[in-house]
Parts: structure tokens; sequence; C-alpha cells
């Protein structure tokens, strides 16, 4: 009997109002599936808010707004117009001194250049070229054992072949 009557009362409009029944005493999952208004979940997905990247000049311009606020309430307003805390305020003043003894350098972003990366880098290209003319002597090595034998065998004197070559 009492699911009947919350199933009448359910959607019943009263006074401009939307009446809906109480949920049962396991109705967990109804109370779940339905918002206490009594309409449907919205089945959009919201899409997160994308964190903000500010320039140099923008913190500059704030951190000087910030600096000639008179009041906390102009401080305040400013804050709440931006969007930041003061944290930020005092992180960019840091970052602002840090970057006047730099010398307002540009810095770019991303990793450093590592110098103990380039010698590896330097090392390992030398070591392949190491391995390289290794095998070259080697060949060279090889070629040199066969024009030896064949010179036994041909009969030709390999002193005569080195002298002829220095002259």
């Amino acid at each position: 009997m009492m699911n009947m009557t919350k199933e009448l009362m359910d959607g019943v409009i009263v006074d401009g109002v939307c009446v809906s029944a109480p949920p049962a005493s396991g109705g967990a999952e109804e109370s779940a599936a339905m918002p206490a208004s009594g309409r449907t979940p919205d089945p959009e997905v919201r899409v997160a808010k994308r964190r903000l990247i500010r320039k140099m000049q923008d913190k500059l311009r704030i951190v000087r707004e910030f600096d000639a606020c008179k009041s906390m309430g102009e401080k305040g307003a400013l804050l709440r117009r931006e969007g930041i805390y003061t944290s930020y305020i005092y992180r960019w003043r840091h970052e602002l001194n840090q970057r006047a003894l730099l010398g307002l350098s540009n810095q770019k972003r991303g990793p450093k250049a590592d110098p103990a990366r380039n010698e590896k880098l330097r090392i390992a290209e030398l070591q392949k070229q190491v391995l390289h003319l290794e095998k070259e002597l080697k060949k060279s090595h090889i070629i040199i054992d066969v024009q030896k034998k064949l010179s036994e065998i041909l009969g030709i004197a390999q002193d005569s072949l080195v002298e002829g070559v220095q002259s």
C-alpha cells in the first residue's frame, strides 16, 4: 500500500512545486539515481578547468597592481578578479626578484642541457669509432697475412719487396 501511495505522489505538482514521495527504507539505489529535485541527473560530461598559465608580463602587472593597492579590500578585489591567491603574489614576487638577478633573460621551458650527457654521447661516439677501426685493422692484418703466404708460394723474397717500398 505504501509503494502505491509513493507512486501516486511521485511527480505531482502542488502549488507550483513538484512533490516526490520519500524514499523507502531500503531505497538507497533510488535516491542515488534521482536527485532531491526529482529530475534525472545531467548525463553531459563537464570539461575540467584547464590550468591557467600566466606570462611573465601578466605576473609583473598583477604584482605591481597588488603593491599599488592601499586597502585590504582593494587587494582582495584584485585577487578575486584575477582568480588567484595571495600565495601566488608572494611566489611571483620572489620569481621576479630572481629573474632581475639573472638579468631578465628569457628562460626556455623544458629540460636543461646536461653537460655530463654531452660527454657521455662523445664517449659513446668515440667507442663506436674505435670498434670500427679495430675491424678495419683486423681486415688489414688478414690481407697482409694472405700477401705473405702468396709471396712464399710464388717464391718472391719479402726483403726485396720491403726494400723496394722504402726506396
